[in-house]
């Protein structure tokens, strides 16, 4: 299959992909070319006919091109602005498989192998990218000095004050289990206590949003 790229353009479109968090996909299917078609005229030749057996069972005509008999037209010579003969000609537009490149987030194609594709897309891409990106962002840490210190900067809060507000707003949460959740090693941005997703729910009684944790555990600091 002929393949409208150079190595060297693929080595440029996977390191560009790379940067921007995705991959490489192959494309391979119908794609449109351009052909100059000269015309001839025309004349008829005998062609046999055959049966199922391949036995030639007679004869009938064909209309060919007479590849002797150019059509000529006259036309202007753009740069003389004489009149010149030239083999008359159109240009049509015409098919053949070959290979593309293309980068895109994963799962964006559903691929026959690897990342090879005909190009349909994954009707369940969206959904597919919002979950991969949430256990991304779910996965990232800060240290428990990263978190009062930001907290402090926008709030002027530690991390008792921060207890004593949840247990004020939310008198059924496990207060010891919250406090070893704050003396943990690391903090993991999808952390759990009680049952509840721990800094979307701070978040929210200190009047931030989901993006906004996202926030604070990219840059270390609350917007």
């Amino acid at each position: 299959m002929e393949k409208l790229y150079t190595d060297a353009e693929y080595a440029a479109l996977a390191n560009a992909a790379m940067q921007e968090g995705k991959i490489v996909y192959k494309i391979q299917g119908l794609v449109d070319y351009n052909v100059e078609v000269y015309e001839y005229e025309k004349k008829i030749i005998q062609v046999p006919v055959y049966n199922e057996q391949g036995e030639v069972i007679g004869y009938e005509d064909k209309e060919v091109d007479d590849l002797t008999k150019p059509i000529m037209i006259e036309v202007i010579d753009p740069e003389t602005g004489e009149t010149i003969l030239v083999h008359k000609h159109h240009t049509e537009v015409r098919q053949k498989m070959a290979e593309q490149i293309e980068k895109q987030y994963k799962g964006y194609y559903i691929c026959s192998e690897s990342n090879i594709t005909d190009g349909t897309l994954n009707p369940n891409f969206e959904q597919e990218y919002k979950e991969r990106e949430r256990l991304k962002l779910d996965s990232l840490t800060l240290t428990p000095a990263d978190v009062e210190r930001a907290l402090y900067k926008a709030q002027e809060m530690d991390f008792e004050d921060l207890k004593a507000l949840i247990v004020q707003r939310i008198p059924q949460v496990d207060i010891k289990e919250l406090s070893i959740e704050f003396r943990a090693k690391d903090f993991y941005r999808g952390a759990t206590a009680s049952g509840m997703r721990l800094f979307d729910v701070v978040g929210a009684l200190l009047g931030y949003s989901t993006e906004d944790m996202d926030y604070l555990f990219i840059h270390k600091e609350l917007p």
